[in-house]
């Protein structure tokens, strides 16, 4: 997916591009919208748990606080519509993508990497070769709320 092409609503700054917190969220409900899986992975908590609330609206949610973690979990259970990574964590984004889609490559456009405003040298680079969204830290939850589902939307529209 290219950052072109992907929706990107108004407010939501989109750019190319060590443990499980314990509990799956299943969606609430799912009248009028399709629902889909989405994976979290932030070693910020409080971040996590926001995501969660906000997501399971619609979704079933579930967060990982590291980079370890989310390589188990989806190299064992790879069926998430859209997967919501941290750049910066001790074992970071590129390890994370890069292990997982050398085994499950049909996963490498559903990664969605969330930054803060300043990060490596090596991550900006790698982030910089992937045609993936970026969203940057601060963003308005309710947008990449909509955004999340406009991906598993069009995720959906893919597999019919």
């Amino acid at each position: 997916m290219s950052a072109s092409s992907s929706p990107k609503p108004k407010g939501v700054s989109v750019q190319r591009s060590h443990r499980m917190l314990g509990f799956v969220l299943r969606p609430m409900s799912t009248a009028h919208s399709v629902s889909g899986r989405v994976l979290i992975i932030d070693d910020e908590p409080s971040l996590c748990r926001l995501l969660m609330r906000c997501l399971r609206q619609r979704h079933e949610v579930c967060a990982v606080s590291g980079g370890e973690e989310a390589i188990r979990l989806l190299l064992a259970d790879p069926h998430y519509d859209v997967i919501l990574c941290d750049v910066m964590m001790p074992v970071g984004a590129e390890e994370v993508y890069r292990t997982v889609t050398s085994i499950h490559p049909n996963l490498a456009e559903r990664f969605v990497f969330l930054s803060g405003a300043a990060f490596a040298p090596e991550a900006r680079a790698f982030l910089d070769g992937l045609p993936n969204l970026r969203i940057d830290k601060p963003f308005d939850v309710n947008e990449l709320v909509h955004l999340v589902g406009e991906l598993v939307e069009e995720r959906s529209q893919s597999r019919t």
